[in-house]
């Protein structure tokens, strides 16, 4: 069952207070109701007869505001996660519509003027590019970055470590701690590992 708000005492926040990402969180988190989501109705008129059979998800989904969307997604990911992929798969196809159907309301009404339901379709889209999975090229540009990231952490920690082992003349650390990155090394870190390694095999 999805529970309907977050539980657990919280901050209570005062006047003058500085408040943090998550003090910001959290009035989000009592705002919402995870049972409910947006609770907001869509007027079937405002609507295009094509777009018209989104209504009941746009009613649920369109919440207002990018944090308060993501707290939301991040519940039903861990307590429903069907209904996230259900909300993604029927939204996917008819995106190109919506997104006409929005930025023709604009053009012809203004932001200000446009009816209820282009802006609860107008969140909707936005908690549907929260949800959605990422490209797969996006994925692996992540891994990439993490792996070099990693990578990179690691050299550090190895040059540090290796520093220590031969000013106290443990050579055979030196090699164990350097070898792996010899790829990677300078010119006076690669130095290092060939000394290391000549003086440990005397």
């Amino acid at each position: 069952m999805v529970p309907k708000r977050g539980d657990g005492p919280r901050r209570e926040i005062r006047p003058g207070d500085i408040l943090t990402l998550g003090d910001f969180a959290a009035r989000a988190a009592q705002r919402l109701d995870f049972e409910r989501g947006a609770d907001v109705r869509v007027d079937p008129t405002e609507v295009p007869a094509n777009l018209s059979p989104l209504i009941p998800l746009v009613e649920r989904w369109a919440i207002a505001g990018s944090a308060p969307q993501q707290l939301f997604i991040d519940h039903l990911r861990a307590h429903a996660p069907a209904e996230v992929d259900a909300f993604v798969d029927a939204v996917r196809p008819a995106l190109q519509d919506i997104r006409g159907w929005i930025r023709e309301s604009i053009d012809e009404l203004g932001v200000r003027n446009v009816p209820a339901a282009v802006s609860q379709f107008a969140y909707a889209v936005s908690a549907y590019e929260l949800a959605k999975p990422p490209d797969p090229e996006v994925r692996a540009r992540d891994r990439e970055k993490r792996a070099a990231f990693l990578a990179a952490k690691q050299l550090r920690t190895a040059l540090h470590d290796a520093a220590d082992a031969m000013r106290e003349k443990r050579y055979e650390d030196v090699v164990r701690l350097l070898q792996p990155h010899e790829s990677e090394l300078s010119g006076s870190s690669l130095k290092k590992l060939q000394i290391a390694r000549k003086r440990a095999a005397d």
